[in-house]
C-alpha cells in the first residue's frame, strides 16, 4: 500500500462549507425580512399605497433571496462532488506498491494547486482532478464534455503549468531535474466516457479513474532509488514548510 502525506480536497471542504453557510445565511436573513414585512402589512394594512409597497417588497424578497440561495446551494454542491471525486481517486492510488508515495494538495507558486502528486520508482505524476460526466474528448486544443467547452477552464493549460511549476520547484531546491507527468484524471462513475488520452505538444494524459493505477504502473522505472529519496525530501519540505 502506498505511503500518503496529508488528506484530500481541504481547498473543496473549505469553498463547500463557506458556499453551504452563505446559502443557509441568505436563505434565513430573506425569511427575517419577509417575517418582517409580513408585520408591517398587518399594521398598514388599510393603506392600499402601503399594502401594495410591501408586497411588492415581499415578492422580491422572495424571488431573490430564493434565486441567490440556490446559487449558494448549487456552488456548495459542486464543490461536494468534488471532493468526493477526489476521495474516490485517492482510495484508488492507495492501491498502489510500498514503494509510491501520495502528496495531497501540494501548493506550488499559488494558485498552482495540484490535488495528488505521485513519486515512485515509474517517475512523478502529477494529478488533476475533474468530476464532470458524460463524454470527454478534445476539440481546438481543449477538452470538451459533452461536446461543449467547459466555462473560463482549459484543463491542458492548468495540468501544464502545475507540471512546469513542479519541476522548477524541484530543480531549484534539489538543485537536479526532474521530469513530471501530468494526468487529468475524471471521477465520475462508469457513465463518463473518456475518448482522449493525450495532449500533443504538452504531454497530458487524460484517463478514467478505473484507469489510472494501471497507467503509472504500466510506465517503465525511471527514477533511481537515491533520485526518488531527494524528490521525497523536497516535496516533504514543499508540503509541510511551505517554502517555495
Amino acid at each position: 500500500m502506498a505511503c500518503n502525506f496529508g488528506q484530500p480536497s481541504p481547498y473543496l471542504r473549505r469553498k463547500s462549507l463557506h458556499h453551504g453557510w452563505k446559502g443557509t445565511f441568505i436563505a434565513f436573513g430573506a425569511m427575517a425580512i419577509i417575517f418582517v414585512l409580513s408585520q408591517l402589512y398587518a399594521i398598514f394594512s388599510a393603506s392600499i399605497l402601503a399594502a401594495l409597497a410591501i408586497t411588492a417588497l415581499i415578492i422580491f424578497t422572495v424571488y431573490f433571496g430564493y434565486k441567490f440561495y440556490r446559487e449558494e446551494d448549487t456552488t456548495s454542491e459542486s464543490y461536494f462532488k468534488g471532493r468526493m471525486g477526489e476521495k474516490e481517486i485517492f482510495k484508488g492510488l492507495q492501491k498502489l506498491p510500498d514503494d509510491f508515495a501520495i502528496f495531497c494538495d501540494l501548493v506550488v507558486k499559488c494558485p498552482y494547486n495540484i490535488d495528488f502528486t505521485v513519486l515512485g520508482p515509474s517517475g512523478i505524476f502529477i494529478i488533476e482532478a475533474k468530476n464532470y460526466p458524460g463524454s470527454i474528448d478534445r476539440e481546438n486544443g481543449k477538452i470538451t464534455v459533452n461536446g461543449y467547452f467547459p466555462k473560463d477552464k482549459n484543463f491542458y493549460n492548468q495540468a501544464y503549468a502545475e507540471k512546469k511549476s513542479l519541476e522548477g520547484y524541484l530543480q531549484k531546491h534539489a538543485k537536479r531535474a526532474f521530469r513530471a507527468f501530468p494526468i487529468i484524471v475524471f471521477s465520475d462513475d462508469d457513465r463518463t466516457k473518456v475518448l482522449v488520452d493525450y495532449a500533443p505538444g504538452k504531454g497530458v494524459s487524460v484517463l478514467h479513474k478505473k484507469d489510472l493505477v494501471g497507467y503509472i504502473l504500466s510506465k517503465k522505472r525511471c527514477l533511481s532509488d537515491q533520485d526518488i529519496i531527494v524528490a521525497e525530501r523536497n516535496l516533504l519540505a514543499l508540503k509541510f514548510s511551505k517554502i517555495y
